[in-house]
């Protein structure tokens, strides 16, 4: 109990950070979502929170060169990946093996997965994190302050909160294994289906706005932010189950999340 107060007596003492100008952030954050093969290269700057978090850290076949810098014996087998993908560990403290003198030994060669992970994800949603596991993490991400062009822009970040409050509080309303579970992957969903709330906001909006309406836009977004071909229309006689997706952040290896066949193969409601 006393570690978990020092924890949070920390997060809270942390000055506060510029985040960047949201609605850029959001157009950068979500493009590096869809360019899987590119990914994202978020700068660590001063931050090591992540790192010291426990976290699993996936290591691609072809990320020759993060596997070349890190120790074999620290590497081990992703389950239900390809031969040549590697899982890191930490240590007994929750610190990656690669943080030295409290900097990444291996910057300039990290894997993509910790050029990709962003706490600021945190920030934009509103989702949280167990303080007590990822102090650190939560402590960053409350420190984050976006600005705003303008009125439009905090607009934008309205829908994005409003869809990550949507998914937390309404996640029965879904079919089984479409949204995902962990922290991560929840705030990147937002991401790819605030639009639907954004359409709810603009002045005069037609859009559905009964929950079950909200559910199916948010299924169709999902799909199409993925690329998933659109379904045609079929009958009640002849209707087939349809499947859906959530999104793949490496991070946190222990949830895949849903991918667009398991989305299909669970949207029929």
């Amino acid at each position: 109990m006393n570690e978990r107060r020092i924890a949070i007596k920390k997060s809270r003492a942390l000055p506060e950070a510029s985040a960047g100008e949201f609605s850029q952030w959001l157009q950068h954050t979500r493009s590096a979502q869809q360019a899987r093969d590119i990914g994202a290269d978020v700068p660590c700057n001063e931050c090591n929170a992540c790192c010291r978090s426990s976290m699993f850290i996936h290591i691609r076949a072809d990320e020759i060169r993060s596997l070349n810098r890190i120790p074999k014996q620290l590497l081990f087998p992703v389950p239900g990946l390809a031969k040549g993908h590697r899982l890191m560990g930490y240590d007994d403290k929750g610190r990656c093996p690669m943080l030295v003198d409290d900097r990444c030994s291996i910057y300039e060669d990290r894997p993509q997965t910790c050029r990709d992970y962003d706490c600021r994800i945190f920030a934009a949603t509103g989702i949280t994190l167990d303080e007590k596991v990822q102090a650190g993490i939560s402590a960053q991400a409350k420190a984050w302050r976006f600005t705003y062009a303008g009125d439009a822009n905090r607009l934008e970040h309205e829908a994005v909160r409003a869809a990550a409050m949507f998914l937390k509080q309404n996640a029965k309303l879904f079919p089984p294994q479409v949204l995902p579970l962990n922290p991560v992957q929840l705030a990147l969903t937002a991401l790819k289906v605030y639009t639907v709330f954004h359409k709810l906001m603009e002045p005069g909006s037609s859009a559905n706005s009964s929950d079950t309406g909200i559910v199916e836009a948010i299924m169709a977004a999902m799909d199409q932010f993925d690329g998933v071909p659109a379904v045609k229309a079929e009958s009640a006689e002849t209707e087939k189950p349809r499947f859906a997706a959530g999104p793949h952040h490496g991070r946190a290896a222990a949830e895949p999340a849903a991918g667009p066949a398991q989305r299909r193969r669970h949207r029929h409601v």
